[in-house]
């Protein structure tokens, strides 16, 4: 999304929908996380999917995800897909491009948590332990990667 800021908008108003205004964010804070993601000098990014030149979905690879882990990094984080784009692979896309990005950063492993880990076990993520969040119990998950970019 670095060279789309047009972008940034829309998929600041999805993950705020799902989960920000949880996390007590407004959607100002959303729009300036994700900017800052894609900081050229950092190793973390927003990344967007497009189907037919439409954003259908975004994830994010950020160094801070869960402040209770924080000498796990990078993160997967908000992986989101437009109901209408479900089923479709684009979940899958944004996945194998922040994992991408992980490897070029020259990351050896990315780390996520969740509520739903069947979808990233049957994606080769293995859980490392499980954590209560609020009330709801979240399993912190670690993909190695193969050959980390150097």
């Amino acid at each position: 999304m670095a060279d789309r800021p047009d972008w940034t908008r829309a998929v600041a108003r999805w993950w705020h929908a799902q989960w920000g205004e949880a996390m007590g964010y407004t959607p100002e804070g959303g729009i300036a996380a994700i900017e800052s993601l894609n900081a050229p000098e950092g190793r973390q990014a927003a990344l967007v999917a497009l189907v037919d030149d439409v954003p259908a979905g975004s994830v994010f690879l950020t160094d801070r995800d869960l402040q209770t882990h924080r000498h796990l990094r990078p993160w997967l984080a908000g992986l989101y897909v437009l109901p209408e784009f479900r089923g479709q692979g684009v979940g899958e896309a944004l996945m194998a491009a922040a994992l991408d990005r992980a490897a070029y950063f020259g990351y050896d492993a990315t780390y996520l948590y969740t509520a739903a880990p069947d979808y990233y076990r049957k994606r080769n993520w293995q859980t490392l332990e499980t954590v209560l969040i609020g009330e709801e119990p979240h399993a912190i998950m670690q993909f190695r990667l193969e050959e980390p970019a150097r």
